[in-house]
């Protein structure tokens, strides 16, 4: 099934934890495309505080939507309830890419490419309280641990990964990728394991978390893989691939890829699985 979004370009995605809604940024358009999952449809287009939004996380909760907005060097902060913006918060870099918010909802990461660094944002306050220097180059995508103990942050120019301590804010350390440009990241659900897509050689890295070491490596089915999502039950990965325009299923107990989707559209940019309560 395919929608059109209500806006150009949309670029990231992120679900409602009772998985009834879908939020969109339009990079082009400057706002938001909300999805009403049960029937498939857009119900509400909100504008962004900022210039490009590019990137969002949903609060555990649900109760809010962060967007990052890569133009303007902010975020933006949505009510899910109301669907209207509430907060603005200047990020403490340049181009903030990515998010993701902690398990208790408290605290908020954004990436930032072109000043390598990571931003922390206290969720109670919407104010950042912490910048993190990255261990590399062009930090693009982040993912934390179950646990909320660890941030993971993809470097796309220097081919690594950093690892943040939570809770002192520091990075405590660096993992080579097996692979070029990577630039997406998730955690299974049990926080062993973190798959990593890079973007020019088409692989994905697999890093024992326990270890913080790359413990396998999984051929393409696909060019220019670029967003990662994992089943609520861990056990599969749906990798989209930017230049094939096809998804990249993937076996995480035996880490290979079991079956290539097709995709409806050209270009797919994003993906998120719904968990239907």
């Amino acid at each position: 099934m395919r929608f059109p979004s209500t806006g150009v370009t949309p670029n990231a995605i992120a679900i409602t934890p009772d998985g009834t809604r879908a939020y969109v940024p339009n990079l082009f358009t400057d706002n938001i495309t909300v999805i009403d999952t049960t029937i498939n449809t857009s119900v509400a287009t909100i504008p962004s505080t900022g210039v490009t939004p590019n990137a969002i996380a949903i609060t555990p909760d649900g109760t809010r939507a962060y967007v990052t907005n890569e133009s303007s060097d902010n975020i933006t902060v949505i009510d899910t309830t109301t669907n209207t913006s509430v907060a603005t918060i200047p990020s403490t870099g340049v181009t903030p890419n990515a998010i993701a918010i902690t398990p208790d909802g408290t605290r908020a990461y954004v990436t930032n490419l072109f000043t390598n660094n990571i931003t922390v944002i206290d969720t109670a306050t919407n104010t950042s309280v912490a910048t993190i220097p990255s261990t590399g180059v062009t930090p693009n995508a982040i993912a934390i641990t179950p646990d909320g103990t660890r941030a993971y942050v993809t470097n796309e120019s220097s081919d690594n990964i950093t690892v943040i301590d939570t809770t002192t804010n520091t990075s405590v350390a660096t993992i080579p990728s097996t692979g070029v440009g990577p630039n997406a990241i998730a955690i299974i659900p049990d926080g062993t394991r973190a798959y990593v897509p890079n973007y020019s050689s088409y692989n994905i890295t697999v890093i024992d978390t326990t270890t913080n070491t790359s413990v396998a490596t999984i051929p393409p089915t696909g060019v220019g893989p670029n967003a990662i999502a994992i089943t609520p039950d861990g056990t599969r990965a749906y990798v989209t691939n930017f230049s094939s325009s096809n998804i990249t299923v993937i076996d995480t107990a035996t880490n290979t890829s079991v079956a290539t989707i097709p995709s409806t559209g050209k270009v797919p940019i994003a993906i998120a699985i719904a968990s239907i309560c």
